[in-house]
């Protein structure tokens, strides 16, 4: 069967919106590509105890909630994949690895998100995938 979405192979990364309904930016993942790979990457920044935000409560709760999405994606015979380590070494390499044509993500103002992003951005270029954010969980987009 030919199919005639945009991507045969994207990644759709969750950050902090962890649902599967009323998922804008994984919605736009489904409408454009055959097939996405969830994933979720736990970085040094955000659980290190240099970093001064880092609440083990929160830290906790977080993981509580991907172990509930990781749960109702595996009911819809779905799986997410989690990384330890930084954001550019492992899309990169699932880029390569996986033949990876876009990234999806929801969009994220914060500015460590920013940051993030950005490298993201840059990271496309080098590698020649489209990076997608969408506005997700704001009413009026803050640009």
């Amino acid at each position: 069967m030919i199919s005639n979405k945009k991507y045969k192979r994207s990644i759709f990364i969750f950050h902090r919106n962890f649902r599967l309904d009323d998922n804008l930016g994984l919605l736009n993942a489904a409408n454009l590509s055959s097939e996405i790979i969830l994933i979720f990457i736990f970085t040094p920044n955000q659980i290190e105890k240099q970093n001064k935000f880092k609440s083990e409560r929160a830290t906790k709760f977080m993981i509580e909630c991907l172990q509930d999405l990781k749960d109702q994606t595996k009911k819809i015979g779905g799986k997410i994949y989690t990384f330890y380590g930084e954001n550019k070494k492992i899309i990169t390499n699932l880029i390569k690895e996986e033949k990876i044509e876009a990234v999806f993500s929801n969009k994220d103002y914060t500015p460590f998100a920013r940051n993030r992003d950005d490298q993201i951005i840059q990271l496309s270029k080098k590698l020649n995938f489209d990076f997608q954010t969408i506005d997700d969980s704001l009413l009026n987009n803050p640009e």
